[in-house]
């Protein structure tokens, strides 16, 4: 299934089919000032692709239903720099050489970011450019060594270059190169899909959490993982048993899912969710959930 994805001056990213149907769980919301096109690309490996994009103030990665990633967004004042002021696009290459891919791109200082999918800065960097960078980045084996080069324009009117540890072997190594993803500009990688991918061993609801915990209210987010669609229900106990909510999704896709519950009425204490999947196959889990006001 083909999707267009973009931004909107005000502050939301959509996601549409080719039959120009909203597709669920957008459109969301993101804070600050776009300042990138989108990159869609399969970032985390889990067989769909992950949507990125960037602000004055945060890079947000999104899951294909419109969930965050896990960890993001990263926001650049936690490591004490700012985004360059300008419309660049971030590009996804391996640049460390550990198989997987970097969100790269730079700050107003000409430091390149390279952050990983646990939204870190990766090792070995920033590198430094030595003037803010002017133009989107370029990730290339251009010499066919195997190994990946970045390379960046910058204000000083120079080109300037890297080789890292990263290596190209046919596709691998490279998701999103360069602006709009290829030297037409297309911004199209068929490569990404929202399809559910080939089922992998484990259980079939996991990883269940929710966040803020502790929560002051008003609300509290429940976030869960599928390996195949369900409908999904979660009780909501206090310590003496007695049930005070109940939330149901009848259409969660596979992969992360996440619903909201209003503690806004409830008083400071322990509860207890328990939540169920039902659908190609069946989960139980239980979490605690922390309310202080």
């Amino acid at each position: 299934v083909q999707r267009v994805v973009f931004t909107t001056d005000a502050g939301q990213l959509w996601a549409i089919n080719t039959n120009g149907n909203v597709l669920p769980g957008f459109p969301v919301r993101i804070d600050g000032v776009t300042v990138s096109s989108p990159v869609l690309a399969d970032f985390d490996s889990d067989g769909f692709g992950e949507i990125i994009c960037f602000t004055n103030s945060a890079i947000y990665a999104f899951n294909h239903n419109g969930t965050l990633c896990n960890y993001f967004p990263f926001f650049p004042h936690e490591s004490g720099t700012l985004f360059a002021a300008s419309s660049l696009s971030p590009i996804l290459a391996d640049v460390t050489g550990d198989g997987t891919c970097e969100i790269l791109t730079s700050t107003i200082d000409g430091d390149i970011l390279a952050i990983t999918r646990n939204c870190k800065i990766a090792t070995g960097f920033p590198l430094t450019a030595g003037a803010t960078i002017s133009a989107t980045m370029l990730a290339n084996d251009v010499n066919n060594d195997g190994k990946i080069e970045l390379f960046a324009l910058a204000t000083d009117g120079k080109l300037y270059g890297w080789r890292t540890e990263g290596v190209q072997t046919g596709s691998e190594g490279i998701l999103w190169n360069q602006f709009q993803y290829d030297a037409a500009h297309s911004g199209c990688n068929s490569a990404v899909s929202n399809q559910p991918p080939i089922k992998s061993p484990g259980k079939f609801l996991s990883t269940v959490y929710n966040y803020p915990n502790p929560t002051a209210g008003p609300t509290t987010t429940i976030r869960y993982y599928l390996r195949g669609t369900a409908q999904v229900q979660v009780k909501i106990f206090d310590l003496t048993g007695n049930q005070v909510a109940e939330l149901c999704d009848f259409n969660s896709t596979p992969g992360d899912n996440e619903i909201v519950w209003n503690v806004g009425n409830l008083e400071s204490g322990i509860y207890i969710a328990r939540v169920e999947a039902r659908g190609e196959q069946q989960g139980v889990s239980f979490i605690k959930i922390a309310v202080m006001k």
